[in-house]
């Protein structure tokens, strides 16, 4: 898998980021994605769409504290609020876009676990894209490998342990296509899990599915990131995802006997 050709356009007067555009691109589909599954339910787009924009901003710093958390255990100064010299945690706008549906959701008189389960396909196939931005910037690969699918990483953006190495695991892609997958997972599981359990059942799959994928993906990085015994933060934050929707799902079943 060839590099990429560079990580911006030139567009004259304007230089045009392709990372930003990546993520431009999941976050729209994400909004459009919602509002269709919202309207086939018999809501209304437009509103679903409102909602989704007010809780891009809150996503979007939400992500960058997550990033900027991590940073600073690494001993890294990263501003929070500073876009341009940081990156941004998919756990930290998953929480904070989260809140920020919640208290719409609640303000709108919807039905919280409805709409919520409307929000997850979409925004499973928003982070396959935004992934891609990773590629433009040659960032999130793994270690080695001379698998015909290898990454090609330019020496300047390769790790100071692994300068004679040239092809890495596009991590970056694992995790795009696992994203996709969980998409149609999701979209086939519906059915089943609205019968089986309350609505709020698909978003809490999805934090299963997502955060199992996101330990094994995980495991092929290397890249700089808080440990706690040996674990990645991301596996740990991943695992505490996963606990979430399995006992999130075991308070939704409908064979559950109420106390």
């Amino acid at each position: 898998m060839p590099p990429p050709p560079a990580s911006s356009l030139d567009l004259g007067p304007v230089e045009l980021r392709l990372y930003p555009v990546c993520v431009l691109l999941g976050f729209l589909v994400w909004m459009l994605m919602t509002a269709r599954i919202w309207q086939s339910g018999g809501g209304d787009p437009v509103d679903a769409m409102w909602t989704c924009i007010l809780a891009g901003p809150m996503a979007l710093v939400g992500a960058r504290f997550y990033s900027a958390a991590t940073d600073a255990i690494l001993g890294v100064d990263s501003p929070p609020l500073d876009f341009s010299r940081g990156g941004l945690g998919i756990y930290g706008a998953i929480a904070a876009g989260l809140a920020a549906i919640v208290v719409s959701c609640r303000r709108r008189g919807w039905p919280v676990g409805t709409f919520l389960d409307c929000c997850v396909p979409g925004l499973a196939l928003g982070q396959a894209i935004g992934r891609w931005g990773n590629y433009f910037n040659q960032e999130l690969f793994g270690g080695p490998t001379s698998l015909p699918w290898g990454l090609h990483v330019d020496p300047a953006y390769r790790p100071l342990d692994y300068l004679d190495q040239a092809t890495f695991h596009p991590v970056f892609l694992y995790e795009s296509l696992w994203d996709v997958t969980v998409f149609f997972l999701l979209l086939a599981l519906w059915p089943r899990l609205w019968e089986r359990f309350r609505p709020g059942a698909v978003a809490a799959t999805y934090l299963i599915l997502y955060g199992a994928g996101r330990i094994a993906i995980e495991a092929l990085r290397i890249d700089d990131t808080p440990e706690l015994l040996g674990v990645r933060m991301n596996q740990l934050v991943s695992a505490f995802a996963i606990a979430s929707g399995m006992l999130v799902l075991a308070m939704l079943d409908r064979r559950r006997q109420p106390r």
